[in-house]
């Protein structure tokens, strides 16, 4: 369901940016121990009817992502940005699954702390608050696909940036960052390396030259 590609350098450039300016807000409360090289490898991920490379600006969708009326037809369903969102948490769900020391960290980028308890149902129990920041926390214990899909959907469009990591509770190492794009239509991932990112991420495809 997926597709991986490479950005253009306008693309990479954006991405990059924003996800060090999340680095640089500390949003864990405390500094990330980032590597020089971790911007080294930037994929995107989009749906696999994609036939054409994506060279817009990432803040836009992808006109070719599958939709669909709705029942009424008064609206369009986007269920090509549905089926990318459910594809990427089943990836992430069985990375978080096999190891006790991967955790995952969504922002929930429309919550603020003191509404942390409120959510605590819908997200299975694993909401979390650094300083401003409301996080959806997933560890081998709380992985359900459904759920990290649904935390996905609460991130912003070329501002929110998730953090996969694997050193335990110790969120200083990250290994990969993760910025929704293309208006719901896709990801990006950022990372030291496409091995490092296929490490974690096994079933995510090989990304095709831009």
């Amino acid at each position: 369901m997926l597709k991986s590609l490479l950005p253009t350098l306008n693309q990479r450039r954006s991405i990059t940016g924003i996800v060090m300016e999340d680095i640089e807000r500390r949003p864990f409360g405390h500094p990330l121990s980032i590597p020089n090289d971790f911007e080294s490898s930037v994929e995107l991920l989009v749906h696999e009817a994609i036939r054409r490379p994506v060279d817009g600006d990432i803040s836009h969708g992808i006109p070719e992502t599958p939709t669909a009326p709705s029942l009424d037809g008064r609206a369009t369903l986007m269920t090509g940005a549905m089926a990318v969102g459910s594809s990427f948490a089943a990836s992430l769900s069985m990375a978080i699954s096999a190891s006790d020391c991967v955790r995952l960290f969504v922002p929930h980028a429309y919550a603020m702390p003191n509404e942390v308890e409120s959510l605590q149902d819908r997200y299975g129990g694993n909401v979390v608050a650094f300083s401003e920041n409301v996080y959806v926390m997933f560890n081998s214990g709380c992985a359900d696909p459904e759920i990290i899909r649904r935390a996905l959907t609460r991130m912003i469009g070329g501002y929110s940036v998730a953090w996969l990591f694997d050193d335990g509770e110790t969120l200083v190492h990250p290994v990969v960052a993760i910025v929704p794009i293309f208006d719901g239509d896709g990801f990006a991932l950022m990372a030291r390396s496409r091995t490092s990112i296929r490490t974690f991420l096994p079933d995510i495809p090989i990304p095709l030259l831009h």
